[in-house]
């Protein structure tokens, strides 16, 4: 049995990802259109929760990864964190 891929079609010029599925075995060739090619990536080589494929670089071939940005709650969560670590330290005379 095949393992599971994400398979990226792209435009070949561009490098704009037009598609993105998951496969199990090499299901369709894309050598009749000219214009497109196809990645496949392992399907544990990205969390999907935390980026995305933005697109394929034309020349190599590689995909190119970018984080989601943070959420609003996360940026809230960072600052109160960022607050409490500070009252922590001015209170304990730390050196933050």
């Amino acid at each position: 049995m095949s393992e599971a891929r994400i398979r990226i079609i792209y435009d070949s010029n561009t490098g704009t990802v037009e598609k993105q599925t998951f496969i199990y075995q090499d299901e369709t060739s894309f050598d009749k259109i000219p214009e497109y090619k196809c990645v496949d990536l392992p399907l544990d080589s990205l969390d999907h929760t935390k980026s995305y494929v933005e697109s394929i670089d034309p020349k190599t071939g590689n995909p190119v990864i970018k984080d989601f940005p943070p959420s609003n709650e996360q940026k809230r969560i960072r600052e109160l964190e960022d607050a409490l670590l500070l009252q922590a330290d001015s209170e304990t005379g730390g050196i933050l």
